[in-house]
């Protein structure tokens, strides 16, 4: 991890769509029990690796993405450098 847990789970990931509602939204740093996709770059990532789990309820749908610290990383670099 190249930044602080609490900068990636700061961090807003997901543009905000007006006409979209977002409720119980919840962004954490977490461990993968099993492979997940990182919904920014599309890869693959196996289980055991450290990923940003994005959670919450879209237009009143149960709604859970993944992305990986590689492109988080980049997305924080670009909004603080």
């Amino acid at each position: 991890m190249k930044y602080e847990k609490s900068i990636y789970e700061g961090f807003e990931l997901s543009p905000m769509d007006r006409d979209t509602d977002i409720r119980n939204k919840i962004q954490k740093v977490v461990t993968t029990q099993k492979p997940h996709l990182c919904w920014i770059c599309g890869k693959i990532f196996p289980e055991k690796t450290q990923m940003i789990n994005e959670k919450g309820f879209i237009d009143n749908e149960p709604s859970s993405c993944y992305a990986c610290l590689n492109c988080v990383d980049k997305y924080i670099q670009g909004e603080t450098e």
